[in-house]
């Protein structure tokens, strides 16, 4: 089987990324390719391609050598695009850094991927700043805007490099290393996951059968442009679609259907923390006034899918892979499944020694490609995790799931999001999805905090949209719905939750900070911190 007959996957040579943006500018030059929400400018793909080759030119008149490290640590800003696709044109690899990003976190970041020159704005370099002292690979600092303190390092404007003739497109292999992305960081610190042309092509194009996004399509994303999702998923997908792509920067729960509308969106990009937050705003005449038929990626959801007159589109990938498991358009899976392994991926489900699980069974993902080229060639600067992660001919997700009787797959949870409380193991997301059927609670977070009989307790963590939010008659409800080993004896009511860019909830975060001290204990029938239990938890 050729990988030109799987699911529309173009051949190995025909995945080169710099390659899709002067094929799309030849063939649609005039044509909208993305419109910046918050400014309204637009880049049409033959304006695109031109200022692209443009920095590619100013950078290589830097010195820049094939392979050099490229940092993009900027907010959804047009000139995120440009040095991106300017770094792919000059042959060296951009670094995707999130440009909220401080101290350690931060140092951690440009010392693993080793950046050498860094694109930021001024509150970026300031960051940078404070620890520049503990990255000796930085050699420049390419500034977006004014306001930019001395670093003692090279400095030059974004628009300087921009008045360089274009360049020629450095001719890469679809192998080689095209852009390095960071993991979200949930369970642990952020690994960096070298991503190859051929991997982003095909991931790509995988999005662009299962959702049908075609050239007479918009897509509507909020996510940040550093991320899988704004970037892979909507960047490159629309380069292979020929289709316009609206980026507006930031998410916002009362704005969202709004910008949909605004530009006509027929495509966006949605997450599962996010559905609850939509739903609990106010009910409006203007719900199914869209044309927004195709929401990416959440679990099918009657009350969302209804309430708003859309299709949610489920899967199961990775950054290190793609779209793993997959539901083909026009067929159905079972409510909560993220479907079968597609022609691209092999799928087993094995238990702590590596040896696969009967039907239904819970285990670990893991998961290998059976063709070559279609995954990530592992993880910059730490070769220990990318060997950890490849052991026994499979990668290893760090994924809890199961796979019924059918092949369909079911996501449980991370692996670290498994609670083991009295010998028995506790499933975080089973005990969040109780928690989120409770009405005022938006967002749930389930972990495992020390417990002084050994193993775990769980804590549970909770955002309510009602200033007279009781914890006891949550904590009644889960007793209810939950099996007495699972119901959480902790339960923290938190304004917010520490989340990462894409909204999903930093679980490491929750897990250090233990039993704090406005924890309710629901088994001592006491706040942990000392004061009494309140009357309604008695």
């Amino acid at each position: 089987m050729t990988a030109a007959s799987v699911d529309g996957i173009p051949p190995l040579a025909d995945r080169r990324l710099a390659d899709l943006v002067l094929r799309q500018a030849a063939a649609r030059p005039s044509q909208p390719y993305v419109t910046f929400a918050a400014t309204g400018s637009t880049w049409t793909y033959a304006e695109f391609a031109d200022q692209a080759a443009r920095f590619a030119g100013g950078l290589r008149a830097l010195g820049h050598s094939i392979g050099d490290r490229i940092g993009i640590m900027l907010p959804n800003d047009p000139e995120y695009l440009l040095g991106w696709f300017g770094s792919l044109f000059a042959g060296t690899v951009d670094v995707a850094v999130n440009s909220a990003l401080t101290k350690g976190r931060l140092a951690h970041q440009l010392r693993v991927a080793g950046v050498t020159t860094l694109i930021c704005r001024a509150d970026g370099a300031r960051a940078v700043a404070e620890v520049c002292r503990d990255l000796p690979s930085l050699k420049r600092i390419v500034s977006v805007g004014d306001g930019v303190p001395d670093l003692g390092l090279e400095h030059l404007s974004f628009d300087s490099l921009l008045t360089s003739p274009p360049a020629e497109r450095y001719p890469s292999s679809p192998k080689d290393t095209a852009t390095i992305r960071y993991t979200s960081g949930t369970t642990g610190p952020a690994k960096a996951v070298a991503l190859t042309h051929s991997r982003l092509t095909v991931f790509a194009n995988q999005f662009v059968w299962l959702t049908g996004y075609t050239a007479e399509d918009a897509l509507y994303t909020c996510f940040p442009l550093h991320h899988g999702i704004a970037s892979t998923l909507g960047v490159v997908t629309t380069l292979v679609s020929g289709g316009h792509l609206i980026v507006d920067d930031r998410f916002s729960a009362s704005g969202y259907w709004d910008s949909i509308r605004r530009h006509d969106a027929t495509l966006a990009h949605i997450i599962n923390p996010l559905l609850p937050i939509l739903l609990a705003q106010p009910p409006s005449s203007h719900d199914r006034d869209h044309r927004c038929a195709r929401l990416w990626t959440a679990v099918p959801n009657e009350q969302f899918e209804s309430r708003f007159r859309t299709q949610l589109i489920n899967f199961y990938g990775q950054s290190e892979g793609g779209a793993i498991a997959v539901i083909p358009p026009g067929e159905e899976a079972p409510q909560g499944s993220s479907g079968r392994e597609s022609d691209l991926f092999e799928i087993q489900i094995v238990d702590d020694d590596d040896y696969p699980v009967t039907a239904g069974e819970v285990g670990e993902i893991v998961w290998r490609p059976k063709q070559p080229h279609l995954m990530t060639p592992g993880y910059v600067g730490d070769p220990e995790s990318t060997v950890r992660a490849w052991q026994n001919l499979w990668f290893h997700s760090g994924d809890a799931g199961k796979l019924d009787a059918d092949g369909y797959l079911f996501l449980i949870g991370r692996q670290g999001d498994q609670i083991r409380r009295k010998g028995v193991n506790i499933s975080a997301e089973e005990v969040e999805a109780a928690a989120s059927e409770y009405g005022p609670v938006v967002i749930a977070a389930a972990v495992a905090v020390p417990s002084e009989l050994g193993e775990s307790e769980v804590k549970l963590c909770v955002v309510a949209d009602s200033a007279d939010f009781d914890p006891a008659a949550l904590h009644t409800h889960l007793r209810e719905a939950l099996p007495p080993e699972m119901v959480p004896r902790f339960i923290e009511v938190r304004d917010s939750l520490p989340l990462t860019d894409t909204h999903k909830v930093r679980k490491a975060v929750l897990r250090g900070e233990g039993v704090t001290a406005s924890v309710i204990d629901f088994e001592a029938h006491r706040f942990a911190g000392g004061s009494s239990f309140p009357a309604s938890g008695q």
